[in-house]
């Protein structure tokens, strides 16, 4: 499985997306913006996943700034 880079933005999210996933093991969206603006993760693991990249989707857990019980999704590349 590769990922063809090309000039486009949403490719080159993705290419930063899998080498995160490839260092540090999962990703979030809180990531994702944090490290390379990429406000709409799902979208590009949506893309990924129609290159080819087997990704997980864990839910996972934790508490927001109001102290409130939140869910969000942690992708992951199949190994």
């Amino acid at each position: 499985m590769g990922c063809e880079v090309s000039t486009s933005k949403h490719t080159a999210q993705g290419v930063k997306i899998v080498q995160y996933m490839k260092r540090h093991g999962c990703i979030t969206a809180l990531e994702a913006q944090q490290e390379f603006g990429c406000a709409r993760l799902a979208a590009r693991i949506n893309d990924l996943r129609k290159l080819g990249f087997a990704i997980t989707s864990t839910p996972v857990v934790f508490l927001n700034r109001d102290w409130v019980k939140t869910r969000i999704a942690q992708y992951s590349l199949e190994e």
